[in-house]
């Protein structure tokens, strides 16, 4: 037997009416203009079903068979509660909603068919729920991080547009899309990353070979303006020497920086980019740049006076912002990892390992970014993003629900009322339709109102029922962090000054410590005492210079004991008395010659 029973047409006439007819003939019954038995026939609408709607007020038509264990009205408050967790970042799961729903059931104390062993709603049950309310769906969730959970709030965004309509129309941007820019970063890794693949049913374990454990990462530096335009792409490797291979593949123009640390940007190679690859290929006049505030594009105060030398306008986004307001973020580096992941299997499938080194990644990158590089990828990042056209309300609000909620400690309140309606008053919560007066309104429809003195003593409502099973998470706003940084235009005259005055007082600072650390050096390479280095009087005539005396040098790397630059004890000879460096001699209390005597000597007398 199926899980869901499909009618049969012509089997019965049950319920052919429609709601539009029943809601007029209960109208035209009330107003007197017909009676009862006529309105029956002319709307082919049985006379019970019409003097029973007539006298509850409630014209909406409902499912035949049984009712949903929970009641029409609780489902949807059970709907709104499961909305705002979502928008809360606390979307609820499969097992979690059935847990609910068990719960929930146990304390309106209706009747229910759920697995009381388990406590929890069974499966079918879930599958009705989801199709009686089409309007939530089961989706993958995204993580994102409470910095920019919090970070992503009215009052930065408002500044930010603020910030950018100030600059755009100062420096005449707003028809001029080719002048508007945007850079950033995003990392890539040298590996295959496995999908979803067919198996055979039942399959225990399905493994995908890649081609390590981890894979490299290179960092690909994208640069586009608001029509379409893209910048040749560079990407910056791990190591000292570039070699030709690193770019075959890659688009004409394309560079390849390297990085002896770590394949990351810093200030000198993100200086480097701004000089050889934007300076030369932007167009002509005022032109607007959009990056983050990551360390390499705002400390640099080189960087910020060729800008203002090349006429470029630097506008810094507000710290964790960049997953709503960065077009690059928002609409392409997705595709373009998406299809750099196809390339890499393919690799790994065709040429194994030798597919997926650093000399096959300008091929890879290549292949991706033709494909990704698309007009209507970026034109729609940057009109999602409010940029061009300008537009300061494209960010939708469901991106500020949690930096909202976090404004007050308070849980949400709804419309629902503190008692239970015992007439045709009218339950409403907020996100749901409000419901028909009459007995569908009541908390428990599909039970005898008997079952439900227990509520109605507590003076409990199924919504207060339902924050108590469930409740609503309190998103309190985090501490104020130092290194929170707003929108800010970096070529401005004042941040230029301040990020100079930051310069140099971090340039006294580590001369600073720089000579502190060379007097610790110097207090530390001076030796103990020795007693055999002679004194120097003014009256003797026969050593005037105890530099050039050849006593007092190191008996192996014959360096001056008063002009040494070793930072190492001198230690004196036991058998010669020579002085030497402790590092200059590989035995102990002893220099070269005299310790290599005595190996001689003590491997004869094993010999022997």
């Amino acid at each position: 037997m199926g899980r869901i029973y499909i009618r049969k047409v012509g089997t019965h006439s049950r319920g052919q009416w429609s709601e539009e007819n029943l809601c007029e003939a209960v109208a035209r019954i009330k107003a007197g203009d017909i009676r009862i038995r006529e309105a029956a026939r002319y709307y082919n609408i049985p006379e019970s079903t019409l003097r029973r709607r007539k006298s509850s007020g409630n014209v909406k038509k409902l499912s035949l068979g049984p009712q949903a264990s929970l009641g029409a009205e609780n489902e949807r408050r059970l709907v709104s509660h499961i909305k705002r967790l979502a928008s809360l970042g606390f979307g609820p799961t499969q097992r979690t909603v059935r847990q609910l729903a068990f719960n929930f059931a146990e304390r309106l104390n209706v009747n229910h068919r759920f697995n009381k062993v388990k406590a929890e709603a069974g499966y079918d049950w879930f599958q009705s729920f989801m199709e009686r309310n089409p309007d939530i769906s089961l989706r993958q969730s995204q993580g994102l991080s409470v910095a920019r959970a919090h970070g992503l709030c009215r009052e930065e965004v408002d500044e930010y547009f603020a910030l950018l309509e100030e600059i755009t129309i100062t420096h005449s941007l707003f028809d001029k899309p080719g002048n508007i820019f945007n850079v950033d970063e995003s990392g890539i890794q040298l590996i295959n990353k496995p999908g979803k693949v067919l198996a055979a049913k039942g399959s225990k374990d399905v493994f995908s070979l890649t081609s390590g454990e981890k894979g490299e990462t290179i960092t690909v530096v994208a640069c586009v303006n608001a029509e379409g335009r893209f910048l040749p792409p560079t990407i910056i490797v791990k190591g000292v020497y570039k070699k030709r291979e690193f770019s075959d593949g890659l688009p004409p123009g394309s560079e390849v920086y390297m990085n002896s640390k770590k394949a990351y940007m810093n200030s000198e190679l993100f200086l480097k980019w701004f000089r050889e690859m934007f300076c030369s290929k932007k167009p002509p006049g005022t032109n607007l740049l959009i990056l983050d505030g990551h360390a390499s594009h705002c400390n640099s105060v080189e960087l910020l006076e060729l800008a203002d030398e090349n006429n470029v306008v630097l506008l810094c986004l507000p710290s964790h912002t960049t997953h709503a307001l960065q077009p690059l973020d928002r609409s392409f580096f997705g595709p373009l990892k998406k299809y750099y992941n196809r390339e890499t299997q393919a690799a790994m499938k065709s040429k194994g390992k030798e597919g997926l080194t650093k000399s096959r990644v300008g091929h890879l990158l290549g292949t991706a970014w033709k494909k990704a590089a698309s007009v209507e990828n970026i034109v729609s990042g940057f009109k999602a993003c409010g940029i061009y056209p300008f537009n300061p309300n494209a960010i939708p609000d469901y991106m500020f629900s949690i930096s909202d909620a976090a404004q007050t400690v308070e849980l949400p309140k709804t419309n629902l009322p503190d008692s239970l309606p015992t007439t045709s008053t009218q339950l409403t919560s907020d996100n749901v339709a409000p419901a028909q007066p009459g007995p569908s309104s009541l908390p428990c429809v599909s039970c005898p109102l008997s079952k439900c003195d227990k509520a109605l003593s507590n003076h409990s409502t199924p919504t207060k029922i339902l924050n108590d099973i469930s409740p609503l998470p309190q998103m309190v706003k985090p501490k104020q962090i130092r290194r929170k940084q707003s929108a800010v235009e970096l070529t401005a005259r004042k941040n230029v000054e301040k990020k100079k005055k930051k310069a140099t007082r971090q340039k006294m600072k580590n001369e600073t410590v720089d000579q502190k650390r060379k007097k610790s050096v110097n207090r530390k390479s001076i030796p103990k005492p020795r007693d055999n280095v002679p004194t120097y009087s003014d009256e003797s005539s026969e050593v005037d210079d105890p530099v050039s005396d050849d006593t007092n040098r190191c008996a192996e790397c014959w360096e001056n004991y008063f002009v040494t630059q070793k930072n190492v004890d001198w230690i004196k000879c036991c058998k010669c008395g020579n002085w030497l460096h402790e590092t200059c001699s590989v035995y102990k209390n002893l220099c070269n010659d005299c310790g290599r005597a005595s190996a001689r000597k003590t491997n004869l007398k094993k010999q022997k």
